[in-house]
């Protein structure tokens, strides 16, 4: 059978990338090759197999000039992935099999690499690369979210963001939904833009995302910015409610500062930060009685000044809750 000799040499193939690796010598590949060209023989489509040996040859010779010290040749690792995912799509290569199979080869042998240089624990691989990715990518969920979680303990915001956007993923790829959008949530409401999307994980998300990129006619980086405000009218995500005061005055502040920056508030990414603070506020309205300077029908006004169709909408989400309690 053609198609079950495909899914056959598709996986020797990725297979054949880690343990070439692991021994540093090409036989495998050797074998690989031999066995796709029998393939293509037999199936009419079996040319692909060239694009596939020319994406291992891009990632080995990566990995061959990644010569650095241990941590900063790690890091250099996954940032030759996405170029990697580039190649493929230059390459025409499509299946999701074949590259899911690379890519946990591929990650497989940093991950050894990691631990045979004692950086198993190390939360950063250098300035930017995290080691926990690492971890993600190889399905080691409980570790991966030991380190990031240890990350946010001194990170700056930006990283902050792509830590809690990692452990997102790490809950979705777990099958919680749920409890990831809490993650998500606070990633967003530090920097949209630092949230790693082209490995996102949340499918109603990044689907979300682009209904509001197409429907708006908002640039990516503006839509990012407005997706948490439409994901909770959605009822993607729900209510934050916030049990400390300390923890609201700083919200109240965060969200006065915005308010009174006169000269970005007019920019779509500004009303974007104010009318998702201002969900946030409503929703803790009782604690607003007990922060001075903030006024519950003044925040409604200006979301409603900010996004007139999102408020509606806002305000229909609200009765709807109302009629369920």
């Amino acid at each position: 059978d053609p198609e079950q000799g495909g899914d056959i040499l598709r996986n020797t193939m990725a297979d054949s990338f880690g343990i070439a690796c692991r021994n540093q010598r090409n036989r495998h590949l050797k074998e690989a090759e031999i066995g796709f060209r029998e393939y293509r023989k037999l199936y009419r489509k079996g040319e692909a197999v060239y694009g596939m040996l020319q994406l291992i040859d891009f990632l080995k010779a990566g990995m061959d000039q990644s010569n650095h010290e241990a941590s900063t040749a790690c890091a250099n690792l996954c940032r030759l992935w996405p170029d990697c995912e580039a190649q493929a799509v230059s390459l025409n290569i499509r299946d999701k099999r074949f590259l899911d199979g690379l890519k946990r080869s591929f990650f497989g042998k940093i991950k050894e690499k990691i631990e045979n240089n004692g950086l198993k624990d190390v939360a950063f691989l250098d300035d930017e690369t995290l080691t926990g990715y690492v971890y993600i990518q190889t399905g080691h969920y409980d570790h991966a979210v030991k380190i990031l979680q240890a990350c946010l303990m001194s990170c700056s915001e930006s990283i902050s963001a792509r830590v809690l956007g990692y452990l997102g993923d790490v809950y979705v790829l777990r099958g919680d939904p749920p409890y990831a959008r809490k993650y998500y949530l606070e990633a967003f409401l530090l920097d949209p833009l630092s949230v790693d999307w082209c490995h996102f994980k949340d499918g109603d998300l990044l689907a979300l995302k682009r209904c509001i990129e197409d429907d708006e006619q908002f640039e990516p980086e503006v839509a990012a910015h407005w997706l948490p405000s439409y994901a909770y009218v959605q009822g993607i995500f729900g209510a934050k409610i916030i049990q400390q005061l300390d923890v609201i005055r700083g919200l109240v502040q965060d969200y006065t500062n915005l308010v009174g920056n006169n000269n970005d508030s007019v920019s779509p990414e500004n009303c974007a930060k104010i009318f998702i603070r201002s969900i946030i506020l409503c929703d803790n309205e009782p604690f607003l009685k007990m922060v001075k300077y903030i006024d519950f029908a003044e925040i409604r006004w200006r979301m409603r000044e900010i996004n007139p169709h999102l408020f509606s909408d806002y305000l229909k989400c609200i009765e709807k809750k109302l009629r369920k309690v």
